[in-house]
């Protein structure tokens, strides 16, 4: 099971990679993506200066662009934006431009999807959840937000089934999949 875990850790470190393989853009990414993961609104402003810093080093880094959709969406969702539907607007419009980066990669697709979810659009949600799911099969936090889309929209049974199969691919998981 260690394994997997290191395995499943090195690919999302991997993934965050930019095409140019300059190591300060990526720096930021997993630094501004540690700082969203505590959840602190303390932590939000310099998480956004991280990625908006990686983006102008590298303005095609699609991870930086996904992970600001992400940041966008926290404020939304935390109830730290002014405006929070045009957070979700910008949430969704980041996404769009990691998706335009690195069509393969499905984390553009979860974030929309989640902002989807924030709009109520489950219908929506859940088509973009199905492209992340044909890009990662593998990937927990697709089925965790699958999961999360899945309650919301009132089909719970569905959403325990998505959330055990999240566990199962990353046993060391976040207490939001719970």
């Amino acid at each position: 099971v260690a394994i997997n875990v290191a395995l499943l850790q090195g690919e999302q470190a991997l993934s965050k990679l930019n095409r140019a393989n300059q190591l300060e853009p990526w720096e930021l990414v997993l630094q501004a993506s540690t700082l969203i993961s505590s959840h602190d609104r303390v932590c939000s402003p310099a998480a956004y200066r991280c990625i908006k810093e990686a983006i102008r080093l590298d303005p095609t880094y699609a991870a930086a662009h996904t992970l600001l959709g992400w940041w966008h969406w926290g404020q939304a969702f935390c109830g730290w934006s002014m405006d929070p539907a045009s957070s979700i607007a910008a949430a969704r419009d980041a996404a769009a431009k990691g998706r335009e980066l690195d069509p393969e990669n499905p984390e553009p697709h979860v974030v929309t999807a989640i902002a989807r979810m924030q709009q109520r659009d489950f219908a929506a949600a859940e088509a973009s959840l199905t492209e992340a799911m044909r890009l990662g099969r593998n990937h927990a936090m697709v089925y965790a937000v699958a999961a999360n889309v899945a309650n919301f929209s009132g089909r719970p049974e569905a959403g325990l089934r998505l959330t055990e199969q999240a566990m199962r691919l990353c046993p060391v998981y976040p207490p939001w999949y719970a």
